[in-house]
């Protein structure tokens, strides 16, 4: 299995939905009186991307105050027994992590436990992260911080595809990223990179003395009642879901890797599974900040 490839696939599923965000709002603008042309034009781009990119099945959530909701679901959740994708399936929701550990650091940071520009040198040292008091909470928390994104690493991408089962570190994952040269001085420009939210995670763990997993839970996931999301500790997903799948090395083929990427190996960047319920509560929630207001610290 070839990770690059695997880098490719999850390039195509994020332009896949940044596209349908983008047709709805095209569509909103330009042809606001025809609410059935909306929804096939929206229809139409979904078929047009799975069939484009070889994409098996996909859900897609719109949920409009001028428009309406809708759920749209297409194609095979498992493509060996040919079950149908299911709304309720669950999946890893990769970089959406993201949102839910920023918003933990949003949290401490209302609760006075750290600031947003305060240097990350309160809890690394040099050693541990050169440059560590040039870079402040906040260039992580908007990928300013320069730093290498550590799952672009050539011994990364050879140990997690090799390895499926190894259990990560944070620490080994940082210390990947930063034998590399960061991209350029912290706040100078803007970078991709899963180590910015690794590092996070590292950081609400040393405030709070828990795993990200646990203050993402207690603080997020149980108070919306997100019953189909967790932070998952093994390479296998609870409950009903649907498989997961790559490009293979020839034309066409599908290779299943569903239980073959240990989560820890994203962590804080992109461990959780969700369903498209579940995210419509969680974004709802995220919009609004309501989290942000009533959050207690929790020893």
């Amino acid at each position: 299995m070839n990770f690059k490839i695997i880098q490719h696939v999850i390039k195509l599923s994020i332009g896949f939905m940044v596209m349908a965000v983008g047709t709805l709002t095209m569509i909103s603008c330009s042809d606001s009186s025809n609410e059935a042309s909306l929804w096939q034009r929206i229809e139409s781009t979904i078929d047009k991307t799975m069939s484009e990119n070889g994409i098996p099945g996909a859900i897609v959530g719109v949920w409009s105050p001028e428009y309406g909701d809708r759920i749209i679901v297409r194609g095979k959740a498992d493509i060996e027994t040919g079950r149908v994708m299911d709304a309720a399936d669950r999946v890893r929701i990769a970089s959406i992590t993201k949102t839910f550990t920023v918003t933990v650091i949003l949290q401490l940071i209302d609760e006075t436990y750290l600031e947003p520009d305060q240097h990350i040198d309160t809890w690394f040292t040099e050693a541990e992260i050169p440059g560590s008091n040039g870079i402040t909470v906040r260039q992580l928390c908007n990928m300013t911080s320069g730093l290498f994104n550590y799952s672009d690493d050539e011994t990364f991408l050879k140990v997690y595809t090799e390895d499926p089962n190894k259990v990560w570190k944070p620490e080994e994952l940082v210390a990947l990223a930063v034998a590399h040269e960061p991209y350029f001085p912290p706040g100078t420009g803007w970078h991709y990179s899963n180590t910015n939210t690794v590092i996070l995670g590292m950081i609400i763990a040393k405030i709070t003395g828990r795993e990200v997993g646990e203050e993402i839970r207690d603080r997020i996931i149980d108070r919306l009642n997100l019953e189909d999301t967790y932070y998952p500790e093994g390479t296998g997903i609870d409950g009903v879901h649907s498989r997961g799948y790559v490009a293979g090395e020839t034309e066409g083929e599908l290779v299943d890797v569903t239980e073959k990427l240990n989560p820890s190996g994203m962590g804080a960047s992109g461990a959780l599974i969700s369903n498209v319920a579940d995210l419509k509560t969680w974004m709802t929630a995220c919009a609004t900040g309501d989290l942000r207001r009533s959050s207690r610290i929790r020893h």
